[in-house]
């Protein structure tokens, strides 16, 4: 952990306080990321879930993509590998919808 980090890690408080939000959660990202070296095993698998998918909580827009990745696999499938249709007079089969419904459920 470099002395720049360590200070990034303690200020920020002081990054809130001014209205600098982004610096803020890149601290407590640290904090975490610092948190999580001295952790077991299991808590260390964990926490580099969390950072992979919404950075702790602190990058949510990661989540969307993830949302936003997951409906486009979902749609190629399913656009190359349609269902059995349940009888005759079915509407016209859309990939996305279908995803989307699935999530619903």
């Amino acid at each position: 952990m470099t002395r720049f980090s360590l200070t990034l890690m303690s200020s920020w408080p002081r990054y809130r306080a001014v209205g600098r939000d982004g610096e803020s959660r890149r601290a407590l990202l640290a904090q975490q990321r610092r948190r999580r070296e001295a952790a077991g095993v299991s808590a260390k698998a964990w926490g580099l879930l969390q950072d992979a998918t919404v950075g702790y909580g602190y990058r949510p827009w990661l989540a969307g993509l993830w949302l936003l990745g997951l409906l486009a696999a979902g749609s190629v499938y399913f656009a190359s590998h349609h269902p059995a249709p349940l009888g005759t007079g079915n509407p016209h089969f859309n990939a996305v919808a279908y995803t989307l419904d699935l999530w619903c459920r």
